[in-house]
């Protein structure tokens, strides 16, 4: 299946994003806010009614999902201009989703069995044999996983039946460790870890009416940096994080409008794809792509942005 990408540039402010997220230890993060200079560039599958990349790795391959023209959801892993279509085979028809994907193509997401329970797995491609590995590492009914760095460690979420809350978690094979943030909360979830296995870490307190925030966790050191929100935010949703510590995020204004940002050296970069609204950013590589969805103008269906720093 081939792809149709529409070029488009953001003309704002030229900024390079700078290195290192600063290090701070459980305490807020104060940052001011900037736009960034991306070129944008839509992908959009033809004839399907929806696509959406989440993440995106150091070969700009992509991971996510399409909604085909039945509006039926699919998996996809996407090199280039080809599209593999990932359903795992214990699925009901429509519930895979992709989330994360590692320089080897190694896909990682969630499905849900016919139980109607939420099960992680990962995906891969080798000399044509197509391999689907169920992830389960806790006894729990519902396991969602987000990300996955170059090691093969994973990270995503997990229910926990007997607190009765969402807990985050990190790991491989047959050894997980469990966290959550200072305080607790009721969904706390793993976004997306390095490969230093920094962790981006979501997360809301309030069933009835939840408000995202975010953290980043050391594992290593079992510290936290955050919370993190954008500047002037009623949402902040933590998506992505690279091996230089940039961290991607989807944030709603008051109006309850979505918009892209960039958080690096204590600063926050805003961007929205010009070509329409609502922009989501949802993954960011090592060399600072990112790859989200938004609203195209006079479309009713999100489609995904690949930008690229500009000098």
């Amino acid at each position: 299946m081939k792809l149709r990408f529409v070029l488009a540039v953001a003309l704002v402010a030229a900024l390079a994003i700078p290195s290192l997220l600063a290090a701070q230890h459980n305490q807020p993060v104060h940052a001011g806010v900037q736009p960034v200079t991306l070129k944008f560039r839509t992908i959009d599958i033809p004839a399907d009614e929806s696509t959406q990349i989440y993440a995106i790795n150091n070969n700009n391959d992509g991971a996510g999902i399409y909604f085909d023209s039945t509006g039926l959801q699919h998996g996809m892993l996407l090199q280039g201009d080809h599209l593999t279509k990932i359903d795992d085979p214990k699925a009901m028809p429509g519930t895979t989703f992709c989330f994360g994907i590692n320089d080897s193509d190694v896909v990682a997401g969630y499905y849900t069995n016919v139980a109607g329970f939420e099960v992680g797995f990962t995906f891969q491609i080798q000399n044509g044999v197509r391999t689907f590995t169920d992830v389960q590492p806790f006894p729990s009914p519902d396991v969602q996983i987000y990300g996955i760095n170059n090691s093969g460690v994973l990270t995503g979420a997990y229910y926990d039946g007997s607190e009765k809350v969402w807990n985050a978690f990190y790991g491989s094979g047959t050894t997980f460790t469990s966290f959550t943030i200072p305080g607790g909360g009721y969904y706390v979830y793993g976004s997306a870890i390095n490969d230093a296995e920094l962790i981006a870490v979501g997360y809301y307190v309030d069933l009835n009416n939840p408000v995202y925030l975010a953290y980043v966790y050391n594992p290593k050191t079992q510290m936290f940096t955050g919370p993190i929100s954008v500047p002037g935010a009623a949402q902040t949703y933590v998506n992505g994080i690279n091996n230089k510590n940039h961290t991607v995020y989807t944030w709603l204004d008051t109006g309850g409008h979505k918009h892209g940002a960039v958080f690096a050296n204590r600063m926050f970069y805003t961007f929205d794809d010009p070509a329409g609204t609502d922009t989501a950013g949802d993954g960011i590589n090592d060399n600072d792509i990112i790859v989200g969805t938004f609203l195209p103008t006079g479309d009713t269906q999100r489609q995904s942005f690949v930008a690229t720093p500009q000098p």
